[in-house]
């Protein structure tokens, strides 16, 4: 039974075509779509941006705009223009008349756009489509992308872990929009995995380069002292603004001491030529730090005695990438490494000299130790 209809038999009504009250909102374009991507945490799907680059370029060709509606805030996307906080229901009502189709995941603006009987493409994952699709508009005109959740029932939850609507497909809710558009569909690109850790984004730098971190928007930059070894690099990145380090040597007191405030955590990797000593010093400067080690547990034990009063060493984590070395595979990375005014995505590609234009480039696999060692990072696709 559809909610709508369930709220009908226990309020004792009978369900009628809505009336929508409109109010105008200027727009400066004609052609636009409409996407509301996220009501709750475990509807927060991770691949939108995956989404909006498969379908961006065809819609630009067409002088289409994606026109975000949500609230004040949220995380607005690449190539999408935002409305988000300014606009009130009404407002949203108009937006959407005058739209050409409206994608997203399930809330009140899907069911909007159903009233309207608007092209209109939706993702499920915490409750079955079939109960909360947009209960007006004709089946035709509806794609609605159930994720299949390994084959279990909805957790009808408000957070997951993991979340299920990430296991629908970006090229599927790309394809539906090119359909009802009567757009050409020609990425030859299909999903074969995600990394655990590909959607969270970062972008690291090596300390060959100093970053200017406010013009890139960040609030801090991660310099990996473990791949190049720089105390005068990082000294003058701390003068720019807040870093990360990550290192696997132990850095010179006086730097943690002089630049304190400008330190927002460090991760130290613990190797045989390790030091409780530089842990000492970022435990009495109060400095947050994490502990890991890619040591064998073995070797790692003899060593955990010297960091017993310092907290836990955390082992780093490899994902099972056995399956993934029998096919020709492609990548993109979440991962953004810089140095020398270049880009590149993952550290191998960086050994290699392999820079991208952009970071949602596709490109081939390297396989080698190093790339597999990043693999959590990694979205990897095959030719369709």
């Amino acid at each position: 039974m559809h909610l709508i209809e369930s709220y009908a038999t226990n309020c004792g009504l009978k369900i009628d075509e809505p009336f929508i009250y409109e109010k105008f909102f200027p727009l400066a374009f004609d052609k636009y779509i409409t996407f509301s991507p996220a009501s709750n945490p475990a509807q927060d799907y991770d691949y939108w941006v995956e989404v909006i680059n498969i379908i961006h370029p065809k819609l630009k060709k067409e002088g289409i705009n994606i026109l975000q509606l949500g609230d004040k805030g949220a995380k607005s996307l690449p190539h999408c223009l935002s409305a988000g906080g300014l606009t009130n229901r009404n407002q949203e009502a108009y937006i959407i008349r005058g739209s050409s189709l409206h994608f997203g995941i399930d809330n009140f603006l899907s069911q909007l756009a159903g009233a309207y009987n608007k092209k209109c493409v939706c993702l499920y994952s915490n409750n079955y489509a079939k109960d909360v699709k947009p209960y007006w508009g004709s089946a035709e005109n509806q794609s609605l992308l159930e994720s299949h959740r390994n084959g279990k029932k909805p957790s009808f939850s408000a957070t997951e872990n993991p979340k299920t609507i990430n296991l629908v497909k970006p090229e599927d809710v790309a394809k539906s929009i090119c359909n009802f558009l009567g757009l050409e569909y020609d990425f030859e690109y299909e999903t074969v995995e995600v990394g655990s850790n590909y959607p969270n984004r970062i972008i690291e730098t090596l300390p060959d380069q100093v970053v200017d971190i406010k013009a890139m928007n960040l609030d801090a930059i991660i310099v990996r002292m473990d791949y190049l070894f720089n105390e005068e690099i990082l000294i003058q990145q701390l003068k720019m603004g807040r870093v990360s380090i990550v290192t696997d040597k132990p850095i010179d007191k006086k730097i943690i001491q002089a630049y304190k405030p400008s330190i927002k955590e460090v991760v130290y990797f613990i190797t045989k030529d390790h030091d409780p000593k530089f842990v000492e010093t970022l435990k009495k400067c109060a400095i947050k730090f994490i502990m890991m080690s890619e040591l064998p547990e073995d070797e790692l034990e003899k060593i955990k005695i010297h960091y017993i009063d310092h907290g836990i060493i955390f082992p780093k984590e490899k994902e099972k990438i056995d399956h993934l070395k029998k096919e020709k595979l492609f990548y993109m990375s979440s991962k953004t490494t810089l140095s020398k005014s270049k880009m590149y995505p993952c550290r191998a590609a960086l050994l290699e000299n392999k820079p991208v234009d952009d970071q949602y480039q596709i490109s081939e696999i390297i396989d080698n130790e190093e790339f597999w060692r990043e693999a959590d990072h990694h979205y990897f696709l095959k030719k369709a």
